[in-house]
């Protein structure tokens, strides 16, 4: 399974990945090879950790998914430097992307926002796609 060791795992893997139990995601990679190898909640505070500065991540695939309302919170979003784009997703949406994809978390000006931070591999290795198609 995807996530063997978290309650829920299944439940996770098909929200997730829904059209890989019987095909492949993108480029070939099976839900059945992508592990993590880390994930954590990350709370953004307007009077605290606001943001995240620009960086790219260790990890083959990193994903992003927002735990609270965008009326909880002013500002934010994950920026991705190479494509000028700012996505802002809602409760329980993910943001997914290669982990080499230079991305930063857009400073929060009022209130808090939560997310849970994911960062897998792929067993086997993976062949990073030339382009990614962000909307």
């Amino acid at each position: 399974p995807l996530l063997p060791s978290l309650p829920g795992s299944q439940r996770v893997q098909r929200s997730c990945f829904p059209c890989s139990r019987d095909s492949t995601v993108r480029k070939g990679v099976r839900a059945e090879a992508l592990r993590v190898s880390d994930a954590f909640v990350v709370r953004y505070d307007a009077a605290r950790q606001a943001g995240l500065p620009v960086h790219a991540d260790d990890s083959h695939l990193s994903l992003t998914i927002a735990l609270n309302e965008l009326s909880e919170y002013e500002g934010g979003g994950t920026s991705f430097e190479e494509v000028g784009v700012t996505v802002r997703p809602e409760r329980g949406c993910a943001v997914a992307f290669p982990g080499s994809l230079r991305h930063g978390g857009q400073c929060i000006t009022l209130g808090v926002r939560y997310i849970i931070a994911a960062f897998l591999f792929v067993d086997g290795g993976w062949e990073e796609p030339s382009y990614w198609h962000i909307s």
